[in-house]
């Protein structure tokens, strides 16, 4: 498990951390905010522990959309206020400064469960499919501030996530508004042949019609260029390699 801490003091976390004997494969120790989020944003670790009084995380927000991203957050801080803004980014866990050795190993337990029922679902997704091969012609519910539809997995071409909202893209070149989370939709997708492949962005991997190298982007069956981050290009290729 892959560990990244951004703190002043990422030293002094990094020790409480190894006082329970765990060989822990901590990856990077940032005393430097601006380094330590450029660092999670390329290297995408199982687990980044930020100190929110320090890091402005908004650049990390791309790569924290859904219930299901690729790096699971411990945030910390010195103020109780900030408990709230760890919620609505979504983080795995909070820590008020300063926390015990025991606070934080225990918070560590409950994100190392979440990253290894993500590697469990991961590893399991073929054979599901392989077992369900009717999957993709299932439906989902998709909301909308005025209305619930029901949509053929088929037709989804992808799912974008914007600025204020999201939208599904279908296949007609039509879309849908979300009033839910991106989280949620993408929630929806993850047991069909559905890929995130940038911050951003879910395609459906049976739309999909090229990935240009040079690029690293994919060409959809709708026209639409769609790029690939370096991040998930080794799980881009090995799903569409399945599909």
């Amino acid at each position: 498990m892959k560990i990244i801490i951004v703190d002043t003091q990422a030293d002094a976390i990094a020790a409480k951390l190894h006082q329970n004997g765990e060989d822990l494969d901590i990856n990077g120790l940032y005393a430097d905010s601006g380094k330590g989020v450029e660092a999670i944003c390329s290297e995408l670790p199982d687990v980044a522990i930020v100190n929110i009084d320090e890091a402005n995380i908004a650049p990390l927000a791309d790569i924290q959309q859904g219930d299901r991203p690729p790096t699971e957050f411990i945030l910390v801080s010195e103020w109780t206020t900030f408990a709230y803004e760890a919620f609505r980014f979504g983080a795995a866990d909070f820590l008020l400064k300063p926390f015990r050795a025991d606070e934080l190993q225990q918070a560590l337990v409950r994100v190392a469960q979440k990253v290894r029922d993500k590697v469990l679902y991961r590893n399991a997704y073929p054979i599901v499919r392989n077992l369900f091969p009717r999957l993709q012609d299932n439906r989902i519910a998709v909301q909308t501030r005025e209305t619930i539809s029901y949509v053929p997995i088929q037709r989804i071409v992808r799912c974008e996530h914007g600025k204020t909202r999201c939208r599904i893209v279908l296949h007609d070149n039509s879309t849908l508004e979300l009033s839910t989370r991106f989280g949620d939709i993408e929630m929806q997708l993850q047991q069909y042949p559905f890929q995130r492949v940038n911050g951003g962005c879910v395609v459906n991997l049976n739309h999909v019609e090229q990935y240009r190298r040079s690029e690293e982007t994919l060409f959809l069956s709708d026209g639409v260029s769609v790029n690939v981050s370096v991040a998930l290009r080794e799980e881009v290729l090995r799903r569409l390699s399945r599909v």
